[in-house]
């Protein structure tokens, strides 16, 4: 069965920036911040909606999600903070409760990085003192490859958006590199 997040994400797809239309935007991100907001962190009808505001958000761009944008992104790194918590609790069976909600939550993450602008992506990344940058660099001292390879890859699509790289724990980001090569 094809879920209605699985249809938008297609529409988004197929559709691109044709999207962009305000009494489409004005009905679909509203719809979808609804379901967003009514699931917790690690239900997993949430997957699929991550996948869906990937597309969504590539698609319509800066301009529509721009009401949304801090909430998703806040809710991210919230669940990126309790996978941290949930590997170091249980190390064996963290990483398969949660890989998932992992993968899509950086994803989506680096969506949102590469579709706002430059100045607004920056207050994101140093949104929460750092939050974002200190869990990327708390997973990279984790010994789940796959974890240190997609944040290895966030870290990419954020570095032009960091205001001062010298601030970004450039001595642990050198550190855990010399440990992965």
């Amino acid at each position: 069965m094809i879920s209605l997040f699985d249809c938008v994400a297609t529409l988004a797809e197929v559709m691109g920036q044709r999207l962009r239309q305000p009494e489409i935007v004005n009905i679909l991100i509203p719809l979808l911040n609804t379901k967003w907001t009514g699931l917790d962190d690690m239900d997993k009808k949430l997957l699929p909606l991550f996948e869906c505001f990937e597309n969504v958000i590539h698609a319509i761009g800066e301009e529509f999600i721009q009401p949304y944008v801090v909430q998703i992104f806040e809710r991210c790194t919230r669940i990126l903070k309790s996978i941290l918590q949930t590997v170091r609790a249980e190390p064996k069976e963290g990483w398969v409760l949660t890989e998932a909600f992992f993968l899509r939550a950086t994803e989506l993450i680096s969506v949102i990085l590469l579709t706002m602008g430059t100045e607004k992506s920056s207050e994101l990344i140093h949104h929460e003192n750092n939050l974002l940058l200190s869990l990327m660099v708390e997973f990279l001292g984790e010994n789940n490859l796959m974890a240190r390879q997609t944040v290895l890859g966030l870290f990419g699509d954020s570095q032009e958006r960091i205001v001062d790289p010298r601030q970004v724990f450039l001595a642990e980001l050198i550190r855990h590199a010399s440990l992965n090569l």
